[in-house]
């Protein structure tokens, strides 16, 4: 992110010729002194390997600070050799002009007599006596003992309390006469050493969705230890003092949930092993460690991107013959042309079912993108099963079973795909069937009666019902019904998620519904859900019921891409 930071100071008061106390100003008034305009610009970091300050600059991300009201700096002046302002603190607000800053006190400055020499650092430390000279000339050997000595934190992972006040920055002044005013600039050099650990990450620029801003890569990313970095803009920032040394040892997750430590080095070649410390890197620069590429961009169309979001449309083309996704943004002026048939419900590959992944895989998808909900019903008023069979499937008598049944595809095969009749199975059927009116891609599953847990994610991830995100009912033991009342409508937030969609396309969700699961309860009884409104509730239903108290129940298909 670009950043050129010029905030100024304008401060209209007096700085006397004798000393002051830390943090204080003098009383009596110069009036004939000029005020000071000051400006403070961040430098940034410099990359390693970068030895010029022109080639410094050509890097349009330097990892420059932005600073913000309630930021403070320190400021010294020295005339003749001895300091007459000693660690004024500049804080900085709001103003009409973007930031503004003011003494601590309330105490104003001028200036512009001859010899003085102006250094400032960030951020403010209220004790740091004995750790400035006087005699230098330069900031880095004014404030040399500090940077030497300067603490930084080993939890880094807030921005403000953690990394920013980690980020020590001193500069000289140099003063230049505009009208009755004098500028005073400062240009911040960072002192301690940073690293930037790039984990695997993809960011996109869809061209057909300009608007639409998305990354996706590693999620599970931990730091052993002490050490916590600042995660910022996709990437991990360490600060470290390069006058001491540390190891910093990084925890990446895989897809599989296994520990793959890695010590983290100045190494962009993959060797996992060599470690860094604060005195391998010159302060103010920095080195950037990328693990399996760092951070990639791509520019493609939505469809083309192969991203997959909970809220997206699937959508076919070629007579069903082609699957694709448009994004959960597109409007409705967008989607007129398109056949949507379905949105993704479901895009956890842990939450999809172990038939689904194989016979996805033996249709070459080796890694599925999720689950989708067909957005008609194919059918209402149908049995379960005309047969009371023991099935050879999870009896889902708990709501934590409820939760774990995610294999409707598995439900289908152990029950309507393995028996001669397959009348006896009406509503498998019709969910099956569904690809008659509704053809979609070979490399799916087809479309299928989802199972309790899949309604489950439907209600939690489309309906928003916020009591199913619940682990502790997601691991319940109580058996029979899962009933629940919600602070918004399952019923319209369900319906707002397909808004868009052309009324032609879609079956909107009714005032109160039934709806069947492939998940059965017991010999004689499956599972149900019932969506109505704020109330959501499953329950078991006799496997031979087509009616409720309150209409037929209805057979809303799924599947898995």
């Amino acid at each position: 992110m670009k950043q050129n930071i010029l905030h100024k100071l304008w401060i209209v008061a007096l700085l006397l010729m004798a000393g002051c106390k830390q943090g204080e100003l003098p009383d009596a008034a110069m009036e004939e002194l000029p005020p000071l305009s000051i400006s403070v610009t961040d430098g940034g970091y410099v990359a390693e390997g970068i030895k010029t300050e022109t080639a410094a600059r050509a890097v349009e991300n330097n990892y420059r600070k932005d600073f913000t009201a309630g930021d403070e700096c320190g400021l010294y002046i020295v005339r003749d050799g001895k300091i007459v302002a000693e660690n004024v603190k500049l804080v900085a607000e709001d103003g009409d002009n973007g930031i503004s800053w003011r003494t601590a006190n309330g105490t104003s400055l001028a200036g512009g007599l001859p010899d003085e020499v102006y250094f400032l650092y960030y951020p403010y430390k209220q004790e740091i006596t004995g750790k400035v000279d006087a005699s230098a000339d330069n900031d880095a050997a004014f404030f040399e003992k500090l940077i030497s000595t300067w603490t930084v934190s080993s939890d880094q992972s807030d921005y403000a309390s953690g990394y920013s006040a980690s980020d020590l920055m001193t500069a000289s002044g140099t003063v230049k006469e505009t009208g009755d005013v004098l500028s005073l600039s400062f240009t911040m050099k960072h002192r301690m050493s940073l690293v930037v650990i790039e984990v695997p990450l993809t960011i996109y620029h869809f061209t057909d969705f300009p608007d639409i801003t998305y990354s996706e890569g590693a999620s599970n990313v931990d730091f052993k230890g002490n050490f916590k970095p600042c995660a910022y803009n996709g990437a991990y920032r360490y600060l470290l003092n390069p006058f001491s040394s540390s190891d910093v040892v990084l925890t990446y997750f895989d897809e599989r949930n296994e520990e793959l430590p890695i010590n983290l080095s100045g190494s962009t070649n993959g060797e996992p092993s060599i470690n860094i410390s604060g005195g391998t890197i010159s302060g103010g620069y920095f080195r950037t460690i990328r693990i399996d590429g760092g951070i990639q961009e791509r520019t493609c169309t939505y469809a083309e991107s192969g991203v997959t979001r909970i809220g997206d449309f699937y959508c076919t083309k070629d007579g069903g013959k082609t699957g694709y996704l448009m994004p959960k943004e597109a409007d409705s002026e967008t989607l007129q042309p398109v056949n949507v048939v379905g949105i993704v419900f479901q895009t956890d590959r842990k939450r999809i079912g172990l038939k689904e992944k194989s016979t996805l895989a033996e249709k070459g998808v080796d890694e599925p993108h999720g689950l989708v909900m067909a957005l008609k019903n194919a059918a209402e008023g149908k049995y379960w099963s005309r047969l009371r069979n023991n099935e050879t499937i999870m009896d889902c008598t708990t709501r934590a079973k409820i939760y774990r049944d995610i294999n409707g595809y598995g439900n289908y095969f152990n029950t309507y795909a393995s028996v001669s009749n397959y009348d006896d199975y009406p509503a498998f059927k019709e969910a099956v069937n569904y690809i008659n009116t509704c053809p979609v891609p070979e490399n799916t599953t087809g479309w299928y009666l989802p199972s309790s847990g899949q309604w489950w994610d439907i209600t939690q991830n489309l309906g928003g019902n916020e009591f199913l995100a619940s682990e502790d009912e997601q691991n319940s033991q109580q058996k029979g019904a899962l009933w629940n009342f919600n602070s918004v409508s399952v019923t319209s937030n369900l319906n707002k998620m397909i808004e868009a969609v052309g009324n032609e396309k879609k079956d909107i969700f009714e005032e109160s519904e039934f709806f069947w699961t492939s998940s059965e309860y017991d010999t004689e009884n499956a599972r149900y859900w019932y969506i109505a409104g704020t109330y959501t509730y499953s329950n078991s239903m006799d496997k031979l019921t087509t009616e409720s108290i309150n209409g037929e129940i209805h057979v809303r298909p799924v599947l898995a891409f």
